[in-house]
């Protein structure tokens, strides 16, 4: 079985920065507190140097670039502060949009309550828009683009409007989802067998990402397909749906 280290798909890599797909259940930099595989600390010692540009959560699959250099880093920084990248991601959420598409508009700050974030006046201004693909009953595939980046942004904002992942332990306090759960057909299981979760990480996934390159300046854009959990949840729906 790959670690999750093995698990990483590598879209781009030249002298001035690597952009990869981030598997889930991969964190991004190093934990306080216990020593586990994370991005930035695997390619410092394949590199020596790296600098992290973005962060995705740990449970959030998809494109991530990196930059090898203080100069690039600071270049692609500050892009990403002039919201001229473009962040797209794949969300299954629970829910039924009320419209087609919209633009969520609400100021996000810290939360009281450790590790997690919330919408409020007195937050950092947060604008992400969102366009429904599909409704499966009362779950619905979304295309969402970030035209900010903050902590934990998509999931809180989607919360925010009654459509939360349907798999996110912090916001819609599920941690995973079964086949059972909308499956039209009664599913059987031998009395020694226990279902097995379709997900069981967040239903998001970072599908694509363009930036300008920090050296060349054409524009580049990297594509990573949907991971094989989210592919068999989406399957599944459809049968259940379509």
């Amino acid at each position: 079985m790959k670690s999750l280290l093995q698990k990483i798909e590598v879209l781009h890599n030249d002298d001035d920065i690597i952009v990869i797909n981030k598997p889930a259940e991969l964190l991004t930099i190093p934990d306080r507190y216990r020593d586990l595989p994370n991005v930035m600390g695997y390619y410092k010692r394949k590199y020596g140097e790296i600098f992290m540009v973005h962060r995705l959560d740990r449970d959030t699959s998809g494109v991530m670039i990196l930059a090898k250099h203080e100069t690039a880093h600071k270049n692609l920084s500050k892009q990403f502060e002039d919201h001229t990248v473009t962040k797209q991601y794949k969300a299954i959420v629970k829910g039924y949009p009320n419209v087609e598409g919209d633009t969520i508009d609400l100021p996000i700050v810290e939360s009281s309550k450790k590790g997690k974030m919330t919408t409020a006046k007195k937050g950092k201004a947060s604008i992400t828009k969102y366009q429904l693909v599909k409704q499966y009953g009362q779950y619905a595939l979304l295309d969402v683009t970030l035209l900010t980046g903050r902590t934990h942004q998509i999931r809180v904002h989607l919360s925010a409007i009654g459509l939360p992942l349907a798999v996110d332990a912090i916001y819609s306090k599920r941690d995973h989802i079964k086949l059972s759960e909308f499956s039209k057909k009664r599913i059987r299981f031998n009395k020694d067998t226990e279902e097995q979760p379709l997900v069981k990480r967040h239903s998001l996934h970072s599908y694509q990402l363009a930036v300008d390159h920090p050296a060349t300046r054409e524009r580049l854009q990297w594509v990573a397909e949907l991971p094989k959990d989210l592919k068999a949840l989406i399957y599944q729906l459809e049968k259940a749906y379509g």
